[in-house]
């Protein structure tokens, strides 16, 4: 199945979905169906299809399948051996009516950002799913309807001017709309409606799932954050086992003698904190100071003493 759009240059592209089910439809274009067991080709032109579009799909049979039978379907004038091509055979689709534009009317996307140091918006030509920036906010002109898609990383400054600048943008209009009976749609990342997504050549939900990720910023400050929690949970832990937690022996309890500290591992002793199990004449006679100031001094300090001592 090929979604027929454009122009493109100088003709109309096709567009390969992934999927053969009437929903992908759509009466703004024109689609060719194959169907490979009947050995049968289909060039169905919606009633809203430009005449480049219908011209440019009905040509595809002789490219794409030469030697199976080409019928050519005006909307509303299928045969059931079309519908039996769709995976669920016939469903609904985007009509015209649901789309609410003129034959011949081509949507239009625009980018509206400062990220030059001043509000703009430009229009995006030939545009794809992808040109949806999540950084800005994006509007799509289907005529009767004018979506603005708020990128979920656009700032307060884009946000506040896209207003002016979409009714700038319809006030400018010439195409004979009238612009009473056009709506305004603010739409999120990730909850498009159909009428939205259909005026692009492909849609993936993966890409979606793109938008709901942090922003590169915002994802290196999460990390640095759960790596801090994580060292000070770290660091919990590992004073909770050096205050004689788990499997130690309680050094407010338990002593030993300068000698057995400095050239055995005592059952019960833990290895990080073998000076607090010396006796107290010990300890101020080893460090010259009592436990209170030793516990006053730097880490680094500590272990420089401890490597001295023979208690690291």
């Amino acid at each position: 199945m090929y979604r027929v759009q454009g122009p493109f240059g100088e003709q109309p592209q096709a567009i390969q979905q992934d999927k053969i089910v009437c929903s992908n439809l759509n009466s703004g274009e024109a689609f060719f169906v194959v169907n490979v067991e009947a050995k049968s080709c289909y060039a169905w032109l919606g009633e809203g299809a430009s005449e480049d579009e219908k011209a440019y799909c009905q040509k595809l049979g002789k490219t794409l399948c030469p030697e199976f039978t080409q019928v050519v379907l005006e909307e509303h004038k299928e045969e059931e051996a079309f519908w039996a091509c769709f995976d669920g055979g016939q469903t609904t689709y985007s009509s015209m009516k649901e789309l609410g534009f003129a034959p011949g009317f081509q949507p239009r996307l625009f980018q509206i950002s400062n990220a030059q140091g001043f509000i703009h918006m430009r229009e995006i030509y030939n545009f794809a799913q992808t040109d949806l920036n999540n950084n800005d906010v994006m509007v799509l002109d289907a005529y009767k309807t004018v979506y603005m898609w708020m990128g979920r990383n656009a700032n307060k400054t884009e946000i506040k001017n896209s207003q002016k600048k979409v009714d700038a943008y319809m006030a400018a209009l010439q195409d004979g709309r009238a612009l009473a009976d056009v709506q305004i749609v603010e739409v999120d990342p990730c909850s498009e409606p159909p009428a939205f997504t259909t005026h692009f050549p492909e849609w993936e939900e993966e890409v979606s799932q793109e938008w709901l990720a942090p922003d590169p910023y915002t994802a290196a400050q999460m990390k640095i954050a759960a790596e801090r929690e994580a060292y000070y949970a770290q660091k919990k832990t590992e004073q909770s086992g050096e205050s004689g937690a788990g499997d130690y022996e309680d050094p407010a309890v338990t002593k030993h003698a300068l000698d057995t500290l400095k050239n055995t591992f005592p059952a019960g002793v833990n290895p990080r904190r073998k000076e607090y199990y010396l006796t107290d004449a010990d300890f101020s006679a080893v460090f010259g100071m009592d436990v209170s100031a030793w516990e006053g001094l730097k880490e680094w300090k500590r272990k420089d003493l401890k490597k001295k001592a023979g208690l690291f």
